[in-house]
């Protein structure tokens, strides 16, 4: 289970997951209850499983190609999803003294982009709003010391809050708005250095609650944050131009069964108020 949950009274109550290697095979079973549970010992099978002990860099090490896809148009996701405490944030922002996936993969696109700057024009963007109660904020936008709520998608925004001192031309705009959300307001990034500041800035922003997971009281993310990059890059050569995009999205704490069906109303710092889009996102996985 997550580090920090204490085990059941009950150890024979507890499901047994053992990872095979680094071969991707999880197996569940072992157990008295997981036996009568399951029947049998299930198998999931992934691209990649990673011992306790993985270190930052040997994760970021399997998601290094997205770098040099990003830069040739495509678009690219890394989806952090688990229990509070199992690590999400800490995968992706890190700390000063192991950098997560924010640091690594943006120094990787700047120093790909670097190499490439002369045969083609680049511009990198970077946007962080976070999804909470179905409403989109824009984590980088103050309205009166808390984030901006972007209109629904598909609504025309006729606000345009891109910073007014960069100089960009309306056809490169249009390449690169549909990347973000609607209305979100978008910086230029010109070293890893800069996203992690724009990381910074919406964190000391994003909603926090209490946490349902024991040990309690602590605070934990009630909300989905979501960091994207787009990348415009033009041939100088022919003029093509091909638009990329990384999506870093920091989901909200699940919530265990049997603490989402808690008696009580659900605060707006209850994270059982995220917990609805993730077993939405739990039945999509399923059906796929």
């Amino acid at each position: 289970g997550p580090p920090g949950r204490p085990p059941p009274a009950d150890p024979a109550s507890r499901a047994a997951f053992e990872a095979q290697g680094e071969t991707g095979v999880v197996l569940c079973g072992g157990l008295a209850a997981a036996a009568a549970r399951f029947r049998a010992v299930r198998r999931w099978e992934f691209d990649r499983v990673f011992a306790a002990g993985a270190g930052q860099r040997e994760v970021f090490e399997q998601v290094r190609p997205m770098a040099t896809a990003v830069l040739d148009g495509v678009a690219c996701c890394v989806l952090a999803y688990g229990a509070s405490g199992a690590g999400k944030t800490y995968t992706l922002a890190g700390r000063v003294s192991a950098r997560g996936l924010h640091f690594h993969l943006s120094k990787e696109i700047m120093a790909l982009a670097a190499v490439r700057e002369a045969t083609h024009e680049l511009a990198v963007r970077a946007s962080l709003v976070e999804v909470r109660e179905e409403c989109v904020l824009d984590l980088l936008a103050d309205d009166g010391g808390s984030p901006t709520r972007l209109p629904p998608h598909g609504r025309p925004d006729k606000r345009d809050r891109s910073p007014p001192a960069v100089d960009v031309a309306a056809d490169v705009a249009a390449t690169w708005r549909p990347c973000h959300p609607l209305g979100a307001l978008t910086h230029l990034v010109r070293s890893a250095g800069d996203v992690l500041d724009v990381a910074t800035i919406g964190d000391c922003h994003r909603s926090l609650g209490n946490s349902l997971t024991p040990p309690s009281p602590r605070t934990a993310p009630v909300s989905h944050m979501v960091l994207t990059l787009s990348v415009v890059s033009t041939c100088r050569a022919s003029g093509h131009t091909s638009v990329g995009q990384l999506h870093l999205v920091d989901l909200a704490a699940a919530v265990p069964p049997e603490l989402s069906r808690a008696p009580g109303p659900a605060t707006p710092q209850d994270p059982r108020h995220a917990d609805a889009s993730l077993s939405a996102l739990v039945r999509i996985v399923s059906e796929l």
